[in-house]
């Protein structure tokens, strides 16, 4: 009991030496702080260009983020990724800065679990959020750079006001992502990547799109030289494979089937090479 009170007395003293104060921390001040920074954790560059795209588009809450931390000398220990992004940015900010803190407990920062875009979805009443954030992210891809692929390959991932934005900017994402879990149902590969799958064709033709899916979902009187049937031989091979295609292939494979099938094509085995000496372009369905 003696040994508990005194260090509920060690702790209350150490917290009463902390200063916490609101400091408008501009790209000057930001670079003043990184300079004389220890030795951190490496800088992940996605994140900084996250953070950045928040400040510059208005999204940034100054209210909302962590506070900025230095140690008994005065040195960030807290903070550098958003640092950076001031400094990238342009912009000023009104941080809390926290000093006086030991540098010992850097060990112990940044170790909870953060908020994601499914469990904000999820706290809005959002059904399926899971499903539904990776529809989102897919959707900035695409939108990015008209591919679907995996987060974090290529494009960044949408921050969570980016990703709220998105979806109140897409409502059609919802049911989207109903009609491909329909067909992930029958194929695998995912109801959020057959959803954006499903989002993309049917911006080209409703009617076209409609038949596609059900086709690629029943197989139903699909003659030799289908692309529909090649391509529903390819999927359901790669359902049963332990080597997955990654969603780049996977996709550009529905794109090639999708073009050809509008086309009138035949096609007797559907291929799709991505590198090589007979590497091919990311199919645009049209």
């Amino acid at each position: 009991m003696l040994q508990t009170l005194r260090a509920m007395q060690t702790r209350t003293n150490t917290l009463s030496e902390l200063q916490i104060e609101v400091r408008r921390i501009t790209p000057e001040i930001a670079a003043q702080l990184l300079e004389g920074m220890p030795l951190n954790r490496r800088i992940s560059e996605r994140h900084v260009a996250s953070l950045v795209r928040s400040m510059k588009s208005g999204a940034w809450k100054e209210d909302a983020g962590d506070p900025v931390r230095l140690n008994t000398e005065g040195q960030l220990i807290d903070g550098q990724h958003r640092m950076w992004a001031v400094i990238e940015s342009g912009c000023s900010f009104s941080f809390v800065v926290i000093s006086g803190i030991d540098s010992s407990t850097q060990m112990i920062m940044d170790t909870g679990r953060r908020r994601t875009l499914a469990d904000l979805l999820r706290m809005r009443g959002e059904a399926s959020p899971r499903e539904l954030a990776g529809i989102i992210s897919f959707c900035a891809g695409w939108l990015e750079e008209g591919m679907v692929q995996r987060t974090g390959q290529r494009h960044t991932a949408p921050t969570i006001p980016e990703g709220i934005a998105l979806l109140e900017a897409h409502p059609g994402l919802r049911e989207h992502l109903l009609a491909g879990r329909s067909v992930a149902v029958k194929i695998k590969g995912g109801a959020a990547r057959w959803g954006i799958l499903h989002y993309a064709l049917f911006a080209i033709n409703e009617d076209d799109a409609e038949l596609f899916f059900e086709l690629i979902k029943t197989g139903e009187n699909l003659t030799s030289g289908s692309p529909i049937l090649a391509l529903r031989r390819r999927l359901l091979d790669d359902a049963v494979s332990q080597s997955k295609l990654r969603a780049r292939e996977y996709t550009a494979l529905v794109f090639k089937a999708w073009n050809a099938y509008r086309e009138g094509r035949d096609v007797k085995v559907l291929s799709w090479k991505p590198g090589g000496a007979t590497q091919e372009k990311y199919p645009t369905p049209v």
